[in-house]
């Protein structure tokens, strides 16, 4: 049951349910997903305030030093950041304000403390004809109004998202479950990383690409202690150890049509509901995704660059709306390639890129098996069968 990219991300998502809610506060809420809208329950400022260090003068002296007047003013005290108390300000009244500081009734502007001249004392301030100010005041509300949505039930949390719910005063909000995510090496040629190698054998890095795949999704990869063996059983052994513990669960290695290739053999014994046995793209001809106790089992490739290639098209959106985000799916576009595929396939392939900018454009330009990432914005190029010359138009979409 091979499906097309496209189909396969449908199928897949369409088995998937956000995770259920908790509570968490503020300060971790970083990149995690609103469970619920979230409204202000108050203005941000809670007052009119001080944009800046100055004095305040009411709205009759404001009026006289408009018209060209002189104007000489008493200091009744020093406003603070974050002092409460009731003060008022009247003709011939001022108060030296900070910045922050709440604005006494009575005042309409604030002059700037470089722009008066004081007396030795500091009692008295001359504002001196043709001084021009404005009012240097930040209404009440005019950063968020109360009632106004800080969040929307579905969104990702970022830095400033995290800080304007803050100003709100809200210390817990409610957000979807981080996703468990089982991965689950098999080969009897791996060995895992701090291990002797023997002759015939490798380090099963996979895990450690998926890991850290996983992690950038904001969810929690979960590897195996040990690598499975080449066994329809120990595989099968192996998924139900995970279910036990996962909410979705990767399966790298075995997707091909060898005497050892025995994942779908293992799925099979389980009796997962197969959702697709193959990719009508490459890499991927061999991958497959199946569904055990409602939870996803996705088998990529052992590769690891085709592990990677196939966890951003295939599992990233899934994983997502497992999360609880509205945007899960993959934003594709178009650009022109910057630079020569080696072997031009006559498949749909999928490749690593990065979006370089040469002479004011903009292109995708391909990455080999042996090439490093560099400080490019990373993509996932997908090619179209023939495609693969520099300037072909073709689409692509971020990698995180």
């Amino acid at each position: 049951m091979e499906l097309s990219l496209e189909a396969a991300v449908a199928v897949c998502c369409d088995r998937v349910r956000p995770l259920n809610s908790e509570e968490v506060h503020i300060d971790t809420a970083f990149m995690r997903i609103a469970a619920q809208d979230i409204y202000s329950p108050v203005d941000v400022p809670g007052c009119d305030i001080s944009t800046m260090d100055g004095y305040v003068i009411s709205a009759y002296d404001l009026q006289r030093l408009n018209e060209g007047q002189r104007v000489s003013l008493s200091v009744n005290g020093v406003i603070g950041a974050g002092s409460t108390a009731e003060r008022s300000v009247g003709p011939g009244e001022s108060h030296k304000i900070m910045t922050g500081a709440r604005l006494p009734a009575g005042g309409a502007a604030i002059v700037k403390l470089e722009e008066v001249t004081a007396d030795r004392a500091g009692h008295t301030v001359t504002l001196e004809p043709g001084l021009k100010t404005g009012p240097h005041i930040a209404p009440a509300g005019c950063e968020i109004k109360s009632g106004s949505l800080l969040a929307a039930q579905g969104q990702r949390l970022n830095a400033e998202g995290a800080e304007r719910i803050a100003a709100a005063g809200i210390a817990e909000i409610k957000v979807h479950k981080l996703p468990r995510v089982a991965i689950i090496d098999t080969g009897n040629e791996l060995v895992l990383p701090g291990n002797p190698l023997k002759a015939g054998q490798t380090y099963a890095s996979s895990r450690s690409l998926l890991a850290a795949a996983v992690l950038s999704d904001g969810a929690l990869p979960i590897p195996a202690d040990a690598v499975t063996a080449d066994e329809a059983a120990s595989i099968a052994g192996a998924i139900n150890e995970a279910l036990a513990v996962c909410d979705l669960i990767l399966i790298s290695g075995g997707t091909g049509a060898g005497d050892y290739d025995l994942v779908y053999d293992a799925m099979r014994l389980l009796s997962a509901d197969l959702l697709y046995r193959g990719l009508k793209l490459l890499p991927g001809s061999g991958s497959a995704t199946a569904v055990l106790h409602n939870k996803l089992l996705f088998n990529l490739p052992g590769k690891p660059q085709a592990a990677g290639i196939i966890y951003e098209a295939t599992v990233r959106p899934a994983l997502r709306k497992m999360k609880g985000e509205n945007r899960y799916q993959p934003q594709w576009f178009s650009l022109p390639l910057g630079g020569d595929i080696k072997n031009i396939k006559p498949q749909r392939c999928l490749y690593r890129g990065e979006m370089t900018i040469r002479q004011g454009r903009v292109f995708a330009h391909p990455m080999g098996k042996t090439d490093w990432a560099s400080e490019a914005l990373p993509l996932l190029i997908d090619l179209q069968p023939g495609q693969g010359q520099a300037g072909d138009i073709v689409r692509a979409c971020f990698r995180s």
